[in-house]
């Protein structure tokens, strides 16, 4: 009995022993294990793990052109002093992070500074200063004058040559050359009269503007293509006849030599870009497409967000019209659709500079943008 009674002794002796051990390693062990309330404990702060997500930017793209995936984390283990420590999780600039949905999406549209302010400018001068300008007419000549003389302080040798109309009345062109690396010729045009009794605002001060920032803008800076700037007169029907119109640029087309027809590469209209809500890139989808589809790729790429619509008009409803049917690969730049063109309502006002700079802009990014082998893709591309 006793000797159960020593042994029972010596159990419940060892019993304490571990007992006593285990509650010194559990103090130990909770004055240095971190709480899940996220509260310090004996001076540390629980370590944690924080991935923040990308915050908006006013400029839509991600640094470098590319979203990160790793956005910002911070993980601290924890320290072997008594010291506090704190853990902190940094947020990128907002200017310098954008939504995913648009970065994975586009690219960064370049900026070169497209002047709308001397844009809207023009759309004044044509519209409210000279106002309507039928074709033939004192006051389509009137806008003939300024764009010359514009294009002429820019530096450029201007010609005008005159456009016979049905009438015996004259109209003329205005044409301007910026010569590039390359000899390839891409036309850049737009229409600078309008249909009676409309001072056309939007239809078409608006293209005829942006023609002449554009020219405005390249003038000191290289470009791969040679561009031509001309400002078609006699766009609008002179009479009746539905198929009495672009004089201006059937002349041109006509009267090319069989140097200039081998050099050209390309056409873009650019007719009605100030009012509307959506942006159209278009043709009569009776010629090359190429011109059309780098355009509609441009942008897309860059957010541009303009959308393909074809030209159903049974002669072509710009001026892009000669050139397609010629076998050029061509592009009309319009926004759509404007209730009040072809109307006395289609003033100076009536233009709105948020269009006209978004137009200036895409057009001139791509002209900027061309290369020897997109202007190889686009002689290829003719059928004269």
């Amino acid at each position: 009995m006793r000797r159960i009674a020593h042994g029972l002794a010596r159990y419940i002796a060892g019993a304490v022993c571990v007992a006593l051990i285990l509650a010194t390693v559990g103090l130990v062990v909770a004055a240095h294990w971190p709480r899940a309330d996220g509260d310090l404990a004996n001076g540390l702060l629980t370590a944690t793990t924080t991935t923040v997500a990308p915050t908006a930017s006013s400029t839509g793209v991600f640094p470098d052109g590319a979203p990160s995936t790793t956005a910002a984390s911070s993980t601290t283990s924890l320290p072997t002093t008594t010291t506090a420590l704190s853990t902190t999780t940094t947020t990128p600039p907002p200017s310098t992070v954008a939504p995913v949905s648009t970065a994975t999406t586009q690219a960064t549209a370049p900026t070169f500074g497209f002047d709308v302010d001397l844009a809207m400018n023009h759309i004044k001068a044509l519209a409210k200063d000279i106002g309507a300008r039928k074709s033939g007419t004192a006051a389509e000549d009137a806008a003939v004058g300024y764009a010359a003389e514009y294009l002429e302080s820019l530096g450029y040798s201007v010609d005008t040559p005159a456009v016979p109309l049905p009438d015996g009345s004259m109209s003329h062109n205005v044409q301007a050359v910026k010569a590039g690396a390359s000899a390839s010729v891409i036309v850049l045009g737009a229409h600078i009269d309008s249909k009676a009794p409309a001072p056309g605002g939007n239809d078409n001060a608006s293209g005829s503007a942006v023609v002449l920032e554009l020219a405005h803008y390249l003038r000191n800076v290289d470009t791969t293509a040679t561009i031509e700037f001309v400002l078609f007169g006699a766009e609008e029907m002179v009479d009746s006849n539905a198929d009495h119109h672009h004089y201006g640029s059937r002349q041109f087309v006509q009267s090319m030599t069989t140097e200039e027809r081998s050099a050209l590469v390309g056409m873009v209209s650019v007719d009605m870009v100030a009012y509307g809500s959506t942006f159209t890139i278009r043709n009569m989808k009776r010629g090359p497409q190429r011109l059309t589809d780098m355009l509609l790729a441009y942008s897309s790429t860059y957010g541009f967000g303009a959308k393909f619509l074809k030209d159903t008009g049974t002669y072509g409803w710009s001026d892009h019209e000669p050139f397609e049917l010629a076998g050029y690969p061509v592009a009309w730049v319009e926004w759509r659709s404007d209730p009040d063109y072809h109307t006395a309502a289609d003033t100076y006002e009536h233009a709105r500079s948020t269009l006209v700079k978004r137009t200036g802009e895409m057009l001139l990014g791509f002209l900027l943008g061309l290369t020897p082998a997109d202007l190889d893709s686009l002689a290829s591309a003719r059928t004269p």
